[in-house]
């Protein structure tokens, strides 16, 4: 099987699909600051472009996952934690689209973000990279965002009708998963900017 590499891509499309939910964040607050109480429309617009990544990470995790392209333990290490983030984004664009709850997505992204800290902790406690600290904080800002993408589901479910002053509790959780969001999306982007030259000075 030859050596395939996209890697790179990968990296920048989760980091961009992390900006884009904290972008959808930002814009939901000042919506709200402005009395709009009503996030359907901006949920349903974001769930298009949520499932378009959504299908494509799916598909080329399953697919990598298959086929075997990296070497050693590098395709359990990146597509297993790939699938579970592309199906978690298909779980919430889906429970958007039909307008069910959230909050059993929002549980599915509990146990997988689980699940991709404590593939990042393997990862650095075996030295699996050239990059371990890097790979370390990729996997667990991603995991801690996952598990606090559950709590934020439980309040989009209860998300009120009418302009109340939201909960401190409430604000504390979304701005927490808003830092982690952007964190892991900033980290993402930096690996995978990093790794791009290399990538394309050596291809298989």
């Amino acid at each position: 099987m030859a050596f395939t590499d996209e890697l790179a891509f990968y990296l920048f499309s989760i980091s961009f699909s992390a900006l884009l939910l904290a972008y959808l964040m930002a814009d939901a607050y000042w919506a709200y600051r402005r009395g709009q109480m009503s996030l359907k429309p901006m949920l349903e617009s974001l769930s298009i472009t949520m499932a378009i990544v959504a299908v494509y990470t799916l598909i080329i995790g399953v697919v990598s996952q298959f086929m075997w392209f990296l070497p050693g333990p590098y395709n359990i290490l990146f597509f297993d934690p790939l699938v579970a983030f592309g199906i978690i984004m298909l779980a919430f664009s889906l429970s958007i689209r039909l307008r069910v709850k959230t909050s059993y997505a929002g549980f599915l992204s509990l146990m997988f973000g689980g699940m991709t800290i404590w593939y990042g902790i393997s990862s650095y406690s075996l030295g699996l990279t050239k990059e371990p600290f890097e790979l370390l904080a990729l996997f667990i800002l991603f995991g801690l965002a996952a598990i606090f993408t559950f709590p934020a589901s439980l309040i989009l479910d209860k998300f009120p009708k009418r302009k109340i002053d939201m909960p401190m509790s409430w604000n504390i959780l979304l701005a927490v998963l808003w830092i982690l969001l952007i964190a892991a999306g900033i980290v993402a982007f930096i690996i995978g900017g990093a790794a791009l030259p290399g990538h394309l000075a050596s291809p298989p």
